[in-house]
């Protein structure tokens, strides 16, 4: 199922994250996500501290899985469920 996540980073944290993420390998950005997540897209307002993430997970329990590993640095105050063209026109 795909997800599309506001991720806003707490304010007392943001030099923190942003040095975190940083300093982070490829391997590692690609390992934050978990076994049965898959980032589709990650987008960045770095200045305000906020951004947004595409993510097809398996289920809801991988899908938290996910963002508790972020839950020191950020929360995620908007995550909705969505589905693509081909699952669009199966409802329509």
């Amino acid at each position: 199922m795909l997800y599309h996540l506001k991720y806003v980073v707490y304010e007392d944290k943001k030099l923190a994250a942003q040095e975190l993420f940083k300093n982070m390998t490829q391997e590692e950005r690609d390992a934050e996500f978990p076994e049965g997540v898959t980032k589709i897209a990650r987008v960045h307002n770095s200045a305000s501290g906020y951004g947004y993430v595409i993510v097809d997970a398996e289920s809801h329990e991988k899908l938290h899985g996910f963002m508790m590993s972020w839950a020191p640095m950020c929360t995620f105050p908007q995550v909705e469920a969505m589905i693509d063209d081909e699952d669009l026109l199966k409802v329509l």
